[in-house]
């Protein structure tokens, strides 16, 4: 199975659905950590000419700082995918290099060095995909391989944004109600594994209640790692639910029986789909905090507390909804190839994005043309 591609639709990073064909890098493993057997190596800039972050100047301010990273250790042939060029690395990741960087980092203390190749390579081989719409509206998007790596900031954009459109969707189709829903664990000094462990567990438990299966009928919940004032992890859920009025403090009371010693909860009215995609979104791409992410070694620590849990898992009567699914009404035949980036802007195209998409135009302009790539 394919995996999908990241596409790129304006400024804001939004995606529209992905489409199969312009992934280059299949993604067979179930945690989508490392290539994939059978993949053929792509000719580029060897590895060894990638820059190293530690040597280039990193002003998020002066638009010459360095978004590539340096790809240390090489797979063999069949794993290799195509390395990032420098305007691909500053179009695709110019708005989060530094928190990039930091995971990069991280990953490379762990000796993760089978993800590392991917994502470092994240958002390599990009190209321009066109379609047309009503009337002679065109539409464009950009598609690049991707590594899957559940820390890569990019990626992690795109599957929120996946799972808040079919959230959106799934409350839309049949008026649901729903509720945000806040459960959090009271601070301690264990590990954050047994803190991440013993949270899932309560969710669990909760679920198992007479209390909660009269009050609760499905939903959706997301786990987060936060540092508190105090200076310890803050492990809590976020959860999205569907059911009846439920009082603050009954939620309060049940939560502390399965917990032993929390009793802080949250649960809130909301009827806007388009506020809880948001709220979705938000939580979807961050299973950590921004502050966790610049301290190495709590970094590293989430990274192996989390690894290989499900951090957002739907319960109850919204068992069936597919958080990942891609959008059905999206045919990937619609979009035609339009070329590589450089192609593009040395085609007849170029002057139709900038009457329909401006934003997009301007940055694909500005990255090609004041970084253009050796081989473009």
């Amino acid at each position: 199975m394919m995996g999908l591609p990241l596409t790129i639709n304006d400024a804001d990073g939004s995606q529209p659905p992905a489409n199969p064909g312009g992934c280059l890098v299949d993604s067979g493993d179930p945690d989508a950590s490392g290539g994939v057997a059978g993949i053929p190596a792509i000719g580029g800039t060897p590895p060894s000419a990638l820059l190293d972050p530690e040597k280039q100047p990193d002003n998020a301010d002066d638009g010459v700082e360095d978004c590539r990273l340096l790809d240390e250790w090489v797979p063999p042939p069949e794993y290799q995918i195509q390395p990032i060029s420098d305007p691909e690395a500053r179009f695709m990741h110019s708005s989060h290099h530094h928190e990039r960087k930091a995971i990069y980092h991280a990953l490379r203390s762990l000796g993760c060095y089978r993800q590392l190749h991917r994502y470092v390579n994240c958002g390599a081989a990009a190209r321009v995909e066109m379609r047309a719409c009503i009337g002679d509206v065109m539409e464009f998007r950009v598609v690049a391989c991707c590594c899957h790596n559940r820390w890569c900031p990019r990626c992690a954009r795109g599957r929120s944004t996946i799972y808040a459109n079919n959230i959106r969707r799934w409350i839309s189709d049949k008026h649901r109600r729903v509720r945000f829903m806040t459960l959090t664990l009271r601070h301690n000094d264990t590990p954050v594994r047994d803190q991440v462990s013993r949270l899932l567990s309560s969710l669990l438990a909760i679920r198992r209640r007479s209390w909660w299966k009269a009050h609760v009928y499905g939903g959706v919940a997301f786990v987060e790692i936060k540092i508190g004032g105090d200076n310890r992890y803050h492990v809590h859920a976020h959860l999205l639910v569907e059911g009846v009025y439920c009082a603050v403090n009954e939620l309060s009371a049940e939560w502390h029986a399965v917990t032993g010693d929390s009793p802080i909860v949250d649960i809130r009215d909301v009827r806007d789909p388009d506020v809880v995609a948001g709220y979705v979104a938000k939580y979807a791409s961050k299973p950590i905090d921004r502050k966790v992410i610049f301290q190495e070694r709590r970094l590293c620590e989430c990274i192996t507390a989390l690894h290989g849990r499900r951090l957002a898992t739907t319960f109850g009567s919204w068992v069936d909804l597919k958080l990942n699914q891609t959008d059905a009404d999206d045919d990937p035949a619609s979009w035609r190839d339009a070329g590589s980036v450089a192609e593009f802007l040395r085609g007849p195209f170029l002057d139709m994005m900038i009457v329909f998409q401006p934003v997009l135009a301007k940055r694909i302009i500005d990255t090609w043309t004041k970084f253009p790539s050796p081989s473009g």
